[in-house]
């Protein structure tokens, strides 16, 4: 029996807001807004998604948080144009479409045209701003991949920047490499940033080595770049085990570090941190760490723990938590809690 043939379904989203205000003289203003959002399968795995006139104004965004933090802390995006198929566009930091503040209208098309290849395209129109992503992944190897993509930012009163990117990760065995090189131009100014990274994943034991640079003059409007300007190298190392019977249910201990210098060879960031975690089968759990070092002309050495209840289920539990130390130069003592229940 053959199943009937797939059809191609047009969705078409219209809508209309209209409303009525009075000024301050008692004059009536009359407001009007209208628009629509579109879909398309082109085929099963390749979807065309368009909005004109978006309406964003009644979606909840996430909102940023207060911990302490030395530079721009990332925000999600929840608009749904940018939410959907973002697995396509998963380019670390190279792309962050909270970039993108205002539209009048956007495009995208992403999903495989093979079965190793996936394509991703999106572009954004404004009066002021203009945007267009491309981004091509293909899959050599069952655990080799490669991955290209080109970035443009347009706006009326700055000069156009445009950012080339490649990057490409394999896997043998227990071990792992993946290396990234960006290029970015705006204007006469043109800038780098790249890093190559080694990993360990064994059943016991994890460990990374990473390099990375980032040039002073590497431009990136689209991104999520908080620092550039320095270069350095980081490890990492992990211990983790589970036993069925005892008290201890698992354990997980590792250690980190992180160390960069700016390029005219003055100290940028040396971080040292240790972190520790317990579970045990009545389901609670214990965690323990300790970081510091120096951010540029900061120091720090903070101290933190916290307990938790119920803490496997991801629903009902609850826990406590206290930071003290010193940050930045200051003293901090802080506590918080945390409780969810779900009926």
């Amino acid at each position: 029996v053959l199943p009937p043939p797939r059809k191609r379904e047009l969705k078409l989203l219209p809508y209309l807001i209209g409303g009525i205000s009075e000024t301050e003289t008692d004059e009536r203003e009359y407001t009007a807004r209208a628009g629509a959002d579109l879909r398309y399968e082109v085929t099963p795995q390749l979807r065309l998604i368009g909005t004109a006139n978006p309406d964003f104004d009644n979606l909840e965004q996430a909102v940023e948080g207060i911990d302490f933090s030395y530079g721009e802390r990332y925000v999600e995006d929840r608009r749904p144009f940018f939410s959907e198929g973002g697995n396509v566009y998963n380019l670390g930091n190279l792309f962050h479409s909270r970039r993108i503040m205002d539209m009048d209208g956007g495009l995208k098309l992403f999903g495989k045209l093979g079965k190793n290849t996936s394509v991703g395209t999106l572009g954004t129109y404004h009066r002021n701003n203009q945007n267009f992503i491309l981004r091509a992944s293909q899959s050599l190897t069952a655990t080799s991949n490669i991955s290209t993509a080109f970035l443009s930012h347009h706006h009326r009163d700055s000069e156009v920047n445009n950012v080339a990117h490649f990057s490409g990760d394999v896997r043998h065995g227990k071990f792992s490499a993946a290396s990234t090189l960006t290029q970015s131009w705006r204007g006469k100014s043109a800038g780098r940033t790249g890093d190559v990274n080694l990993s360990y994943d064994g059943p016991l034991f994890q460990s990374l080595l990473a390099m990375f640079f980032s040039d002073p003059d590497f431009v990136n409007n689209l991104g999520y770049h908080p620092f550039t300007g320095n270069r350095g190298g980081a490890l990492q190392g992990i211990i983790k085990n589970e036993w069925r019977e005892g008290f201890i249910r698992s354990l997980f201990v590792g250690a980190n570090a992180i160390a960069s210098n700016t390029y005219e060879g003055e100290v940028f960031q040396q971080d040292f941190s240790v972190f520790s975690d317990f579970l045990t089968h009545s389901d609670y759990g214990l965690s323990v760490g300790w970081y510091g070092g120096r951010f540029q002309e900061f120091t720090d050495s903070v101290f933190n723990i916290r307990l938790k209840a119920r803490a496997s289920d991801r629903f009902n539990n609850v826990s406590v938590g206290y930071n003290g130390g010193e940050q930045a130069d200051e003293r901090i003592h802080r506590i918080s809690g945390n409780l969810n229940l779900r009926a």
